[in-house]
């Protein structure tokens, strides 16, 4: 069975992106108001964030949204702020600096929210491709709440080790596949 697709443009706000504004920013949420807030060192953060843990599935950045503090009870949530200059140009940039992680590419996926008002924003979801993730200048982190922070050597281990299961499993699958498909046919050539 196939998976169905996911939608990429809201005309309004999706339930998933209000939930996301609802709960304030924390590790699996980043809000930056500006388009050139967004960095390498963020994505690449973000994702590590994700590697640390079999049962993240994605961390998501919301582009184009202001934190603000209820003075009541000093719980900060998400509300859009818009993006100025453009959709089609922030979701370039984001493009553009998730190209740039290191070792390969992180997996984004670009969802345009609130487009049919004066405050859309963008949502994205970013997931690790073969962490640990670094930028340019090779820094390894991950997120601890809403702050930043090196990976440490058992971290940088634990992504390694999971890294290199993956790809025994798949090695060892396409192996057993072979091996499957030669026996049939060392059958099927007995019986001609």
């Amino acid at each position: 069975m196939r998976n169905k697709p996911k939608q990429s443009r809201y005309q309004g706000i999706s339930s998933e992106a209000q939930h996301m504004l609802a709960l304030g920013e924390s590790g699996r949420f980043e809000f930056k108001r500006e388009p050139d807030a967004v960095s390498v060192k963020l994505i690449s953060t973000l994702a590590n964030w994700v590697a640390l843990s079999p049962g993240r599935e994605a961390a998501h950045l919301l582009v184009g949204v202001d934190e603000v503090e209820d003075k009541a009870t000093g719980l900060v949530r998400g509300v859009p702020f818009g993006l100025p200059r453009g959709l089609d140009r922030a979701v370039s940039r984001i493009q553009d600096l998730a190209s740039k992680t290191r070792p390969v590419p992180v997996d984004t996926f670009i969802v345009e929210e609130n487009v049919s008002t004066d405050t859309p924003f963008v949502r994205v979801e970013i997931r690790p491709t073969m962490a640990p993730h670094f930028d340019d200048e090779g820094r390894r982190q991950t997120r601890q709440g809403r702050s930043t922070r090196a990976l440490t050597d058992d971290e940088l281990l634990r992504i390694y080790l999971d890294r290199e299961a993956g790809t025994f499993a798949a090695r060892f699958r396409q192996t057993s596949e072979e091996l499957r498909f030669g026996l049939w046919e060392d059958v099927l050539q007995r019986r001609a």
